[in-house]
Order: C-alpha cells, then sequence, then structure tokens
C-alpha cells in the first residue's frame, strides 16, 4: 500500500486477490490445485484471485493454514481494500453533488448504494 505524504491515506490499495495469486503462483500451485488442498471451493478461489470476492474471516483462517501468512495479514489487506473503495466512492460521490447537484440524483443515489454494500463490511 502506497502512502500520501500528507493525508496519511492510500491512494493505491490492492485487493488481496492480487496477493494470493502472487502467493500461489510461487508456491507454483494453480486456483484449481489450491482448492484442492485447502478446501475452498474452485469459484471462490477463482473469484478471490480475480478480485471479485472479498476474503472473511474463515477464509483467512484457510489462507493462514495454507499459505503460512497470518489471517490478519490477509484481513488487513481486505480492510485496507475496503477503505479505500469507500474513499472513492465518497470522493466520486462529493464530486457528483459538487458538479452537478441535483441533476444527476438518480447516479448519486447508485453511489449510496455501493456505499452501504462496502459500509455492510464494517
Amino acid at each position: 500500500m502506497i502512502m500520501t505524504q500528507k493525508e496519511n491515506k492510500p491512494f493505491i490499495c490492492y485487493h488481496p486477490g492480487e496477493t494470493l495469486s502472487e502467493k500461489l503462483d510461487e508456491m507454483g500451485l494453480t486456483n484449481a490445485e489450491f482448492a484442492k488442498v485447502s478446501g475452498l471451493s474452485i469459484d471462490s478461489v477463482r473469484k478471490i484471485t480475480s478480485c471479485k470476492m472479498d476474503i472473511d474471516d474463515a477464509t483467512a483462517t484457510v489462507l493462514e493454514k495454507y499459505t503460512q501468512i497470518p489471517a490478519s495479514f490477509w484481513l488487513k489487506l481486505q480492510e485496507n481494500h475496503n477503505l479505500y473503495k469507500l474513499d472513492q466512492l465518497t470522493s466520486s460521490l462529493a464530486k457528483e453533488i459538487r458538479c452537478n447537484g441535483a441533476n444527476k440524483m438518480q447516479k448519486i443515489r447508485r453511489t449510496i448504494e455501493k456505499l452501504s454494500k462496502i459500509s455492510a463490511v464494517f
């Protein structure tokens, strides 16, 4: 995670699936092979490594067991990614309100729906 100096907020943040994908490459395992040894479904492993599924406590525990990377690391990556997405959506919403006022209320409502889905994780 790269931090800005002034704000101390991440301006770029990666989904933990990218790290998992790199780790599986390092271990010489395909998604299917990792799914087989870890007990996770192949669909879950594919979704995580393609950054389409978040990592929860149970998944982080499995990842810890089979990658030797602490569950807390995986969960922190996920938390940072969620905060980054939330910040991006909030910034987008603020920009829409400033630039377009009430004319773009439908787009603003969709952004708020996305925000509520992300904040539900917290």
